[in-house]
């Protein structure tokens, strides 16, 4: 399943783009972010006499907070007082990487990024000195791939929990809650990444059975109330992170989420589902739940041109399957003012 949660860090400073922790966002100041298309032809002052040019080392997988990060860096280069990344990630089974790419500046000599799931990633750096019309560059440097995952994740047909009862779900995750969860258990159990990182100083998880279709079963919904009592879509309450539902005799997973991508109970019966890939990427999907599956209804997003401007678009499609009716953001947002949501009260697993 494709989850587009992608989380950039530069030096000591995190840059949330989309991550399953909150506390990313809170962590102090961000630093300056210029997001460019990268072609590698600029019209700044190169002096590769004076600035040599960094050689970057193919990136290292390693275990993150929040996600599976993928760690590169440089030699340092005599003279520079700062260093240019451009970076660009893809979904594995995706042809090219996505453009434009992104940059940043740090003084740092490494850089790391990372997502929930299987992302390519490609960078390049060139070092700098001086500001404004008085900086020079180097050349770009060779680019440095990394991955978020191993040949062998990949191809490994990994095994996942089949659960007889709603009451078997509830009784792992109140387990793991208080025990600890094995590590490399959270594939297996086939339940939100969220559950695996439970911060009770904001949240608290929790689940609820509810028939949501009208068929007279009720499904089991997992999720979170937050722990200050904010209000549903205005803070981290009522959020769904699963659903499950029994058909066929057999408990099935309708929809898994996390803290970026996130699901709400409306007042209509509605399932909205709220998303973000990046400051220029958000969508708005709604969803009915019929017989144990969730079919789109209609989805609101955002996506960027070239030039990094934003632009609206309204589809009875997925986000980003069709492109082709593009709205104002007024429109936008009646479209979204249509659905509120509901305030949940989970009952809490410890």
């Amino acid at each position: 399943m494709k989850k587009f949660g992608l989380v950039m860090t530069v030096a000591l400073t995190a840059i949330a783009m989309c991550a399953c922790g909150k506390e990313a966002s809170n962590q102090g100041s961000e630093p300056e972010v210029e997001t460019t298309e990268n072609t590698g032809n600029t019209t700044e002052t190169s002096e590769a006499s004076t600035l040599a040019v960094p050689e970057v080392k193919d990136g290292v997988t390693r275990p993150g907070e929040d996600c599976v990060e993928v760690y590169f860096e440089w030699n340092p280069v005599d003279g520079a007082e700062g260093y240019e990344v451009s970076s660009q990630n893809k979904y594995y089974e995706e042809e090219n990487f996505r453009e434009p790419a992104e940059t940043v500046e740090t003084t740092d000599t490494s850089f790391v990024t990372g997502a929930q799931d299987y992302f390519d990633f490609q960078i390049k750096v060139r070092a700098f000195k001086g500001s404004g019309a008085d900086r020079v560059y180097s050349d770009w440097s060779n680019e440095a791939v990394g991955f978020s995952y191993t040949d062998d994740e990949l191809n490994s047909d990994t095994a996942v929990a089949t659960y007889n009862s709603y009451d078997e779900i509830i009784d792992v995750i109140s387990k793991g809650l208080k025990d600890g969860f094995s590590e490399g258990y959270q594939d297996y159990l086939d339940i939100s990444a969220c559950f695996f990182m439970n911060n009770p100083e904001y949240e608290i998880l929790g689940y609820m059975k509810k028939d949501l279709d009208g068929d007279g079963t009720e499904e089991l919904i997992l999720g979170e109330n937050a722990a200050d009592g904010s209000d549903p879509g205005e803070g981290w309450d009522s959020i769904i992170y699963d659903i499950f539902a029994m058909k066929d005799g057999k408990v099935v997973h309708v929809l898994d989420g996390w803290e970026r991508n996130r699901f709400y109970l409306c007042t209509d019966g509605t399932i909205a589902n709220e998303g973000s890939s990046g400051a220029a990427y958000s969508s708005w999907a709604y969803y009915n739940i019929k017989d144990g599956e969730k079919t789109i209804i209609e989805t609101v997003f955002t996506d960027a041109d070239e030039n990094m401007q934003g632009h609206w678009y309204h589809s009875d499609k997925e986000p980003y399957e069709d492109e082709s009716n593009e709205i104002t953001e007024d429109e936008a947002m009646k479209i979204i003012q249509k659905y509120t949501y509901q305030k949940l009260e989970f009952t809490p697993f410890n």
